[in-house]
């Protein structure tokens, strides 16, 4: 009786020393977990998007425009742009001025598609591309 007592005790004290390590644990890898989760979202951000526009990028349109094309039952609206003459802004007044220019592009364009339920994305250089609902 005395050893069963006794084995259930060790055994219970072995369990709640495990759960406290456990709990200590993650408790002591939180940080490092919260690290690696935030690293991973930004990697997953940089992937999808331009970094000097910071609209989508080719490959984040296509995985967003595959997502809208195949919830959606009401056609879509494709508008590709591209800027005319634009290699004679960056020859003319820096690349620093061309590159100005392309944001100022993405974010009206994100803002003129999402007042209509719209996406914009980067394709290359001066090209852009807008899906928006019908």
């Amino acid at each position: 009786m005395f050893t069963t007592v006794l084995v259930i005790a060790i055994i219970a004290l072995a369990l709640a020393a495990g759960a406290a390590g456990y709990g200590l644990g993650l408790w002591v890898d939180r940080p490092i977990i919260e690290q690696l989760a935030a690293d991973l979202a930004n990697a997953a951000w940089r992937l999808a998007h331009d970094p000097l526009t910071g609209i989508l990028n080719r490959d984040g349109l296509h995985a967003i425009y595959v997502g809208l094309a195949s919830n959606r039952p009401s056609p879509l609206a494709v508008a590709l742009i591209d800027l005319e003459q634009f290699k004679v802004v960056n020859d003319t007044y820096s690349h620093a001025a061309g590159d100005h220019l392309l944001i100022e592009v993405a974010h009206r364009l994100r803002k003129l598609a999402g007042e209509h339920g719209g996406i914009v994305a980067r394709l290359s250089g001066d090209e852009f591309a807008a899906v928006t609902p019908l």
